[in-house]
């Protein structure tokens, strides 16, 4: 990955090269104000008798210009520290319908800059558009998020709160996304005659003022950039990124009720919808599955009979007992429905001794919560009301908060959209009532503005990438939409699926978020579960999230119509990299990556871990091949090092995963594997890559099984002792 220096100081100078900051312009201005930045990589020029500005980035010799459509004046340099390090701005202002004032910033030690515009009441459209570049690059690619629900990517730039990715055949990119007002404003703009951001023609801004911000940041590597633009993003906001085992949801095997499960909207009759999930837990409990959370979907609490659009609607299991847990409307009370729950939902938590996930919806037109609360359209703004229902959850043994059908609660509360404020107070008030009661938030059904919006939010530790039922049909989606969501601080969320069904349990794991299953009593399969996890529940998960490669979006930009091939790692010693490859509807089936695209070097050994064979070639030779339609291929990635490759337990999906192997240190000849055992393990297996056969022992273990063949070393290793640590250390040297 390309390194940008740090710049000792910015730069502010005239093109003559006198020192501005910190004085204002006199009545005389320079035909010309230049800032630098990013080891003077990155250059913004501002020209005042024009009113011109530029942001050049020299290494890819990219300019992107636009005027203000004026002369500017009062314009002066000045300088300032923010979370995102040191920087140096041009301030100035032009007219219109009223005094505009704006800044262009410029970062001395990230490649980025940031736009603001601040627009004072009373104000409507048309709003300015700032920036509002007229130039560009030519021939560049373009990428974002469409303003559709779970956010879909298309290859164009669309007008919406979303970012826009731009990138060329070399990977060269940029990124450029508004940092504020994410429920009011949008992008603008063809990425050709026009790349700008501007207010919603909606809006009508009564009083106070509105700033129109934009963040743009360059790099190479369309991922790479993308990442890099995501902690710009929630470094301004304070926001750290939710670490993937933070809470029950991210750390262990979970059982999910939601659309698509066996148990959405459906029980055992004999039993009811209590004893089915008690059964559910004592089934799983034989099999020494733990389960650590169950999720209830929007069949708990009680609802109306009529759609977010008003459309009356029926049961949605008429085969089933009826009432209001059984309508598939708005939110009537957010309570158990004591038709199902009629001790509450405090007493069943209890009874199943699990925490729970609850799902919510918007709140009907004719909930008594109208007459209590401030509700806009269909969304809950009030904090009251925000307090009243997570203090419940709470005293409910509720962890995490769902909020769901979040597309449709924008469009059907229309002032979210019109109304500075209106937006924010829905999302905020929902994450401070539950920051304040320990809950974590999902989102669901969310469009684009709403993940830039919840960047805000360090307890959304997920958010939903694909829509309802995992299967092979969602893989594209959900796996384009991974890097959005960890760019904001989250973590993906798939949806849930049967355990046996290996290439869903495959990928939900490599997203490293949550992984739920939703079997019927007796259906599960406990072989495929403990590929995902240990014997206590922990999910053996790679560091990051499964995105595209670099040339798969390429590829699909320009239609060549390839394989998506997909790459994650476990960040070990040296990292470790797993690829995921497969054959969508009207791909043709010839494959090819090379190690070298994923940062390896020298030489690695590639391991099927599918079929359970591997072999040793340079990272500079590609890996490729055929697949038939709807098939799909799985390696893990091993550089070699002093003779030696770490394969790692390869029981599992992810064998080199942190919460199985969470440290790796290698000397000239030897390397030392700290191997991690839950509750209930005392022998696990381990395969190592070696040139000779090696030698190995362990600390308070011993090792048996020992077989070497094909110039890899498999064995078992036992833990000794009554007080054998968590954590044992296997030396592995090489031979002689």
């Amino acid at each position: 990955m390309h390194k940008f220096g740090i710049l000792a100081g910015i730069s502010a100078i005239f093109v003559a090269g006198i020192n501005l900051a910190p004085y204002a312009m006199a009545s005389s201005p320079p035909q010309r104000l230049k800032l630098a930045g990013a080891s003077a990589q990155l250059q913004v020029t501002v020209s005042p008798n024009s009113g011109i500005y530029a942001v050049t980035f020299m290494p890819f010799h990219w300019s992107f210009s636009g005027a203000v459509g004026s002369p500017i004046t009062q314009a002066k340099v000045q300088s300032g520290m923010d979370a995102n390090g040191p920087w140096q701005e041009v301030a100035f202002t032009w007219p219109g319908k009223q005094a505009n004032q704006a800044f262009i910033r410029c970062y001395s030690k990230k490649p980025m800059v940031e736009f603001n515009l601040d627009i004072h009441g009373p104000a409507h459209t048309p709003f300015p558009v700032f920036p509002a570049f007229t130039r560009s690059p030519v021939r560049l690619l373009h990428f974002s998020f469409a303003n559709h629900v779970f956010y879909p990517h298309v290859f164009k730039l669309a007008a919406t709160a979303t970012p826009w990715i731009l990138f060329d055949n070399h990977f060269h990119t940029a990124v450029i996304s508004p940092l504020h007002g994410f429920m009011t404003n949008a992008m603008i703009g063809n990425g050709q005659s026009l790349i700008g951001q501007t207010v919603g023609r909606r809006v009508r801004l009564r009083e106070g003022t509105l700033r129109l911000a934009t963040i743009m940041i360059f790099g190479r590597g369309i991922e790479n950039t993308f990442s890099q633009w995501g902690r710009a993003l929630t470094t301004s906001f304070h926001r750290p990124h939710t670490a993937n085992n933070a809470g029950a949801l991210l750390k262990y095997l979970g059982y999910w009720t939601d659309n698509g499960a066996a148990y959405y909207y459906h029980f055992d009759k004999a039993i009811g919808y209590i004893g089915t999930l008690l059964a559910l837990k004592k089934q799983f409990a034989s099999e020494h599955i733990p389960l650590h959370y169950i999720q209830l979907d929007s069949w708990w609490y009680q609802k109306s009979n009529r759609s977010v659009s008003g459309r009356p609607l029926g049961a949605m299991n008429d085969k089933i007992a009826q009432g209001t847990w059984n309508h598939y409307g708005g939110t009537m009370l957010y309570k158990a429905a004591p038709e199902l729950f009629p001790d509450g939902l405090a007493a069943f938590q209890h009874q199943l001794g699990l925490p729970l996930i609850t799902h919510a919806r918007w709140i009907d037109p004719a909930s008594p919560y109208h007459k209590k609360y401030l509700i806009s359209g269909v969304a809950a703004i009030d904090a009251r009301w925000w307090n009243h229902i997570v203090h419940y959850l709470y005293r409910s043994g509720v962890i995490c908060y769902e909020q769901d059908w979040l597309n449709e609660i924008y469009r059907h509360s229309p002032a979210m959209a019109s109304t500075p404020g209106i937006g924010k107070a829905f999302t905020g008030n929902m994450a401070t009532a539950c920051e304040k009661y320990g809950l974590a938030m999902q989102y669901c059904m969310e469009t684009p503005r709403f993940l830039l919006q919840g960047a805000h939010y360090g307890n959304l530790t997920s958010v939903r990438v694909a829509t309802d039922g995992f299967c092979p049909d969602r893989y594209n989606d959900a796996i384009y939409n991974d890097a959005f969501a960890r760019a904001i601080g989250s973590w993906p969320w798939v949806d849930n699926f049967r355990s046996t069904e290996t290439e869903n349990i495959l990928i939900a794991t490599l997203t490293a978020g949550p992984v739920g299953v939703s079997d019927a009593l007796g259906k599960e399969s406990a072989s495929n579960i403990f590929r995902a996890i240990r014997a206590d529940g922990v999910i053996v998960k790679p560091d990051e999230p499964l995105v595209p490669t670099d040339q798969t979006i390429l590829n699909d930009a320009r239609h060549l119509s390839r394989p998506l091939i997909a790459a994650t790692f476990a960040h070990q010693n040296p990292r470790t990299d797993y690829v995921f490859i497969c054959r969508r509807d009207g791909d043709r089936g010839e494959f090819t990556v090379t190690p070298t695209s994923l940062g390896i070097s020298g030489q690695c050994y590639i391991y099927n871990l599918r079929t359970h064979n591997g072999r040793v070639q340079a990272a500079t030779v590609a890996i490729s091949g055929h697949l038939k339609p709807a098939m799909w291929k799985y390696y893990e990635l091993c550089p070699i090092t002093s003779g030696m490759a770490l394969l790692g337990d390869t029981a599992q999906f992810v064998p080199t995963g942190r919460s199985r192997i969470p440290h790796v240190a290698i000397s000239h000849d030897t390397l030392a594997i700290a191997l991690r055992f839950a509750k209930g393990e005392d022998t696990l297996p381990l395969q190592v890559y070696a040139a000779r056969m090696p030698k190995v022992s362990a600390s308070m273990g011993a090792i048996s099984a020992m077989r070497y063949q094909d110039h890899v070393a498999s064995f078992q290793v036992k833990r000794t002792g009554t007080s054998s640590p968590e954590t044992i250390t296997v030396t592995v040297r090489a031979g002689g």
